[in-house]
């Protein structure tokens, strides 16, 4: 049987960019609530209200915790389906190259250019 909709304690429907959100800062980054907060210009409560599906905050903090993840918005939400219905399993090789590659470009002067041009 495959769960489609998943609760946390307080009842709160778990959205699938909250369990995502949760997977990757804990599995890929290994990071607190206040660690990724920091990094992303928002407060630990923001992390906390989007990972227990109290909110999604906006399209555009979406967009930069998508990136600073370094996967595709698709990637990011089929995890967070993945963690919801209990299939979820490692990231696959080709995921971990595209963030490597991307965490690369990021810190190359020429990043941005470099990615255009492949």
């Amino acid at each position: 049987m495959i769960i489609t909709e998943c609760y946390n304690r307080n009842m709160t429907q778990i959205t699938p960019f909250g369990a995502a959100l949760r997977y990757f800062r804990r599995s890929q980054k290994r990071l607190t609530q206040p660690k990724l907060a920091d990094k992303l210009g928002v407060s630990q409560a923001m992390i906390s209200k989007i990972e227990k599906g109290k909110g999604d905050g906006s399209a555009e903090l979406r967009e930069k915790i998508v990136e600073y993840f370094g996967v595709s918005y698709d990637e990011f939400l089929k995890v967070g389906r993945q963690e919801i219905d209990g299939t979820a399993g490692p990231i696959t090789e080709e995921t971990v190259e595209r963030m490597v590659s991307k965490a690369i470009a990021k810190q190359s002067p020429l990043g941005s250019i470099e990615a255009h041009v492949k």
